[in-house]
């Protein structure tokens, strides 16, 4: 079926504080025109904003994911780390490291419980990352242990995850966590405009982008023509319809 537009759902939180950090990047993302730039490849676009978060931290690729209730949902992450640390591996206890852990079953099972929609998911064979490289020898492992690897198929319903800092350092600093070697912004929008041609995105997610960590301006362009890529890719395919199309 045939979308006729899509709804952005601003979450500018970190830790719970608002325009805090990470959290603080979507506005910048917004301030700068992603939805101008959609609006002008004709797309109809909705935007809605997260009420505040004053009282929990939440892990967004979980409750995207839990939100979809799509059975056979399969993942693509541009992400530098895996985000599949559990409590009993992890070095630092930071809990936006577990969201992958904690949408497969292995770690806050009884706080899982409370979110609506959740069931444990398998990555086996389900699971793309690009640019993961930021890893000890441990995550490595669990990530080939997971089955995480490729999902390419052009019907199968899919997740889309891009965490800035998937992007190279020279690019400057993304959020305060920065490693070399990461994609460069070619790659990243041949990258985005080729997932619609091998699954079926129904979701994308942009994050960990704090743009005073940086040069945010740069970081915020890039993400905006990274999701101009993405959509053209969506209406060349027919999953999105443009006006002039309808």
């Amino acid at each position: 079926m045939t979308a006729r537009g899509v709804t952005i759902i601003f979450s500018p939180y970190h830790v719970g504080i608002r325009d805090h950090r990470v959290g603080n990047g979507p506005h910048r993302i917004r301030q700068l025109g992603v939805v101008n730039a959609l609006e002008g490849l004709g797309i109809t676009v909705h935007t809605k904003e997260l009420d505040p978060v004053d009282n929990f931290e939440g892990e967004i690729g979980a409750g995207v994911a839990c939100g979809l209730q799509l059975p056979d949902l399969q993942f693509i992450y541009f992400d530098a780390h895996d985000d599949l640390d559990s409590p009993d591996v992890s070095e630092n206890g930071y809990f936006d490291a577990m969201g992958l852990s904690m949408l497969r079953g292995e770690s806050w099972k009884t706080l899982m419980q409370t979110v609506p929609g959740y069931r444990p998911f398998s990555y086996d064979g389900r699971f793309l990352y690009c640019g993961l490289r930021d890893q000890s020898d441990l995550q490595r492992q669990r990530v080939i242990a997971a089955g995480m690897t490729s999902i390419w198929g052009e019907t199968n319903p899919a997740l889309v995850h891009l965490d800035l800092h998937v992007l190279d350092d020279s690019y400057g600093k993304v959020n305060d966590y920065p490693s070399p070697g990461g994609l460069f912004e070619d790659e990243l929008l041949a990258c985005m405009g080729l997932v619609p041609l091998k699954a079926t995105p129904k979701s994308l997610t942009i994050c960990s982008f704090d743009p005073n960590a940086g040069d945010g301006d740069k970081i915020a362009k890039i993400a905006i023509r990274a999701v101009v890529s993405f959509f053209c890719g969506l209406i060349d395919t027919g999953v999105l319809a443009a006006s002039k199309d309808t």
